[in-house]
């Protein structure tokens, strides 16, 4: 079935390379993939996901896999480049490496869809991935499902929810599944697919695919927003008590923070921390979160930690003691710890 599979991959998306599959024993659902070596392209499959996975589930993770190299990817490997750039690579632009990392995701979906041809087959894939429970005897409803993502928007504003789950590297993120359902609704699928009618013109599908990528890209340095100096300076401050954990803010440190703010508050929090003993500072980070709490979307708030917890390891490693300060960030702005975890955690391990 496997050997099935990735001919059908092979012929629908026009792939040269033959391919060759690995299973490697674990419980866990993983799938990943090695660029051609000598016209030969690696799927590497856990057996937990070969054994658990129907075949129209499994086409789209292969279709999915296939995706990146096609689209090639792996010239752009994010964890070699933040490993190769160590010391020199400016914090703004790691957190651009990760977003980018996130509309790879998007870009390969799509390929697995175009294998798979079968968009309830990927809704199943997704909850799987999501949630772990693969019973046949669930009565899994696609449209109730997506129901839960039509306005992410609504989502993100209610209190009682929490997004965090989105934000790991590689698995389910309703923000996948809603790109992936504009883009089955589109014209561009429907050149593909004779059964789909074409609700949507390409364009109109990535202009909405794109702002609802927005909501987890970083924050815009250059735009003048209402909250935009406070979330700035919070950002600064933030970052350069991270630097001061080990008692020593270095001069690439300091770059590191010019390029996570606008010059002119850059400047202005220069001035700033020159007057301000370090418990003086945590007071200052304190009344910003304070302000921000209350008119920042969680979503908003994620995406500050996330930053920041991603500016603390653009270095190539991360210490205890900044892991403590972005715990403590994290607290004040009422986001749960286990959040820098699973941020640091993908950090160091993401493909």
């Amino acid at each position: 079935m496997l050997h099935e599979i990735g001919e059908h991959c092979k012929n629908t998306l026009k792939l040269k390379a033959d391919i060759e599959f690995f299973v490697y024993q674990s419980d866990m659902f993983n799938a990943s993939c090695y660029p051609p070596d000598e016209n030969k392209l690696y799927i590497i499959l856990s057996s937990g996901i070969l054994e658990r996975f129907s075949k129209e589930e499994l086409t789209f993770v292969v279709g999915h896999e296939i995706g990146h190299v096609l689209f090639e990817h792996f010239d752009y490997p994010v964890r070699q480049i933040l490993d190769a750039g160590e010391n020199e690579l400016a914090p703004i632009h790691a957190m651009k490496l990760y977003a980018w990392n996130r509309n790879a995701e998007i870009s390969a979906d799509r390929a697995g869809l175009l294998c798979c041809q079968n968009f309830e087959a990927v809704g199943r894939t997704f909850f799987k991935l999501s949630s772990g429970v693969t019973t046949d005897s669930l009565d899994f409803q696609l449209n109730s499902y997506i129901e839960q993502f039509v306005d992410l928007e609504e989502v993100l504003n209610d209190a009682n929810h929490d997004p965090s789950d989105w934000y790991s590297s590689h698995p389910f993120s309703p923000l996948r599944i809603k790109a992936l359902e504009l883009f089955n609704k589109s014209e561009t699928y429907a050149a593909f697919n004779d059964t789909i009618t074409g609700e949507i013109t390409e364009e109109a599908m990535e202009v909405e695919i794109k702002r609802i990528m927005s909501l987890m890209e970083p924050e815009n340095l250059e735009e003048e927003g209402e909250h935009s100096e406070k979330i700035q300076r919070l950002m600064f401050l933030g970052g350069y008590l991270i630097s001061n954990a080990d008692g020593v803010v270095d001069d690439s440190e300091i770059q590191a923070l010019s390029s996570i703010v606008a010059p002119k508050i850059f400047a202005n929090c220069m001035m700033t921390i020159k007057g301000l003993t370090e418990d003086e500072m945590i007071s200052e980070v304190q009344e910003l979160t304070h302000d921000l709490h209350i008119v920042l979307s969680v979503m908003q708030k994620l995406n500050i930690l996330r930053d920041l917890s991603i500016i603390s390891y653009a270095d190539g490693h991360i210490d205890d003691s900044e892991v403590n300060v972005l715990y403590n960030l994290a607290r004040l702005l009422y986001i749960n710890t286990d959040f820098i975890d699973r941020v640091v955690s993908d950090a160091q391990g993401i493909e």
